[in-house]
Formats: C-alpha cells, structure tokens, sequence
C-alpha cells in the first residue's frame, strides 16, 4: 500500500512541471523491481559463498563470497537484456512540451 501511494505522489508532483504522470509510474515500477532484483542476487552470493566456504574449509569464507558474486555479475553481464533490445531505436518521450 505505501509503494503505490508513494508512486501516486510522486505522479503527481511531476504533473506540475510538465513530466509524463505514466513515464513516472513505470519508471518507479521498474526501480522497485531492480531494488528487489539487487537484494535477492546479495542474498544468493552471501549464501552461496557461505555455503561454499563452510563445504571448502580450505577457502576463507570472503574469497568464496565475492567470487560467487562476480560470478553473478560475469553471468549478468554475458545475458543478453531483453529490455533493452526492445527499446532499442526508440526515443524517450519523458518530457512532454
């Protein structure tokens, strides 16, 4: 309930300077989604490194987790981004004159 009020509000404090109400809303929608996207991968790397130090004793548990994320970030960087091959050749249409 507070995520969408706060998305309602800030709709419509940018109806007054002359912002797109619906670019606001999608744009927020999507930084809610990246924000949850973020600390769900933090939490699988600190697991996951977690995990993989206490099975390899030998390997001190701050190797293993920032291994398993730069693991994450090599795999988030080789997969191709759907959104943005879609978008691609579009222009932004954010400020409406």
């Amino acid at each position: 309930m507070a995520r969408a009020s706060s998305v309602n509000a800030a709709a419509s404090r940018c109806r007054g300077v002359g912002v797109d109400a619906d670019f606001v809303v999608a744009a927020a929608q999507i930084l809610h989604a990246a924000l949850a996207l973020s600390g769900a991968l933090a939490m699988a790397a600190l697991w996951a490194g977690l995990g993989l130090a206490y099975a390899i004793p030998a390997f001190p548990p701050s190797f293993t987790l920032m291994t398993t994320a730069a693991a994450e970030y090599a795999l988030a960087a080789t997969t191709p981004g759907q959104h943005r091959h879609q978008r691609q050749g579009t222009e932004p249409t954010s400020i409406t004159t």
